[in-house]
């Protein structure tokens, strides 16, 4: 029998780094245990790993020509992050224009319409790279189509009406 609290046991796993760990407790009286006596907690996993993993994730997604990924990346690039998302003035997910513009490059070539207005809006401002009233006003076109709305009231003239469905 250990007579340790469970919370002190969690809570030493937890300082050394083991994440989403089992830990099995030994007790006859508790009333969720299985036939052994033994019932089965779980500790959540930790932050900071769970973070490396969400980016790692939208990488392989984003090399895979998932372009809502690439977008996601490219906005965790323009904007400095912790590693839990929050905005920070510290260390994290540092901001890189060059990154941040890449990535909603990519996405704009897998058909991502945010990814577009994204790029679009980069070399607008000239953020991260020269302002290209030519390339913002391609881009915001694609957006346009793509997703519509703000996207379109950035272009000087109309985008010229979709073709109309034809049944047969």
């Amino acid at each position: 029998m250990v007579s340790q609290p469970l919370g002190g046991i969690i809570a030493g796993l937890a300082s050394l780094g083991v994440g989403a760990a089992s830990v099995a407790v030994v007790s006859s009286s508790d009333s969720g245990a299985d036939s052994h006596g033994a019932k089965e907690e779980t500790v959540d996993a930790d932050p900071v790993e769970t973070r490396i993993k969400e980016l790692s994730d939208l990488r392989h997604e984003c090399a895979t020509r998932i372009g809502a990924s690439c977008n996601a990346l490219g906005s965790e690039y323009e904007t400095r992050k912790d590693l839990w998302g929050g905005q920070i003035k510290g260390d994290g997910l540092h901001r890189d224009d060059a990154k941040a513009l890449l990535y909603f490059r990519l996405a704009c070539d897998y058909s991502d319409g945010s990814g577009c207005y994204n790029l679009a809006r980069m070399y607008d401002t000239g953020k991260g790279v020269a302002k290209d009233a030519a390339e913002a006003e391609s881009a915001y076109m694609k957006a346009c189509a793509l997703i519509g709305g703000e996207a379109c009231s950035h272009l000087d003239k109309p985008p010229l009406p979709a073709a109309p469905k034809l049944r047969f």
